[in-house]
């Protein structure tokens, strides 16, 4: 683990939640399935109320994936105070191939888009 992270298991509620956004932004796998899901949204034939609508419903499953860990800590606590450090020990360890399935799930869907523009 980088020695920032290893900051990280110390610091305030604030803190976390500035440096999560911080981090956030610029990820560029965030990025691309952001812009992904804009372009799609964009493009799919909907009105502008029909458009908010799937933009705020991006948002809010995004957001709930994010919020999971933290709802089932409040909810289930002795549960999670098991389970989550296990959880976040693996997700760690297996953070290049996570992001390797993430990353290659994403080519493949922009390959299959270009593909499909070129010969539609």
């Amino acid at each position: 683990m980088n020695g920032w992270m290893k900051a990280l298991n110390n610091s305030t509620l604030l803190t976390s939640l500035g440096l999560g956004l911080l981090i956030s932004i610029p990820n560029p796998p965030n990025f691309a399935l952001s812009v992904t899901a804009g372009i799609i949204i964009v493009s799919g034939g909907l009105s502008t109320g029909e458009q908010l609508g799937a933009i705020r419903f991006y948002a809010v499953i995004g957001s709930t994936l994010v919020a999971l860990p933290i709802i089932l800590y409040f909810v289930f606590r002795s549960r999670a105070e098991a389970i989550l450090p296990d959880i976040r020990t693996w997700l760690i360890q297996e953070n290049a191939t996570i992001m390797l399935v993430v990353c290659s799930i994403l080519g493949a869907k922009f390959l299959g888009d270009g593909i499909k523009i070129l010969t539609g």
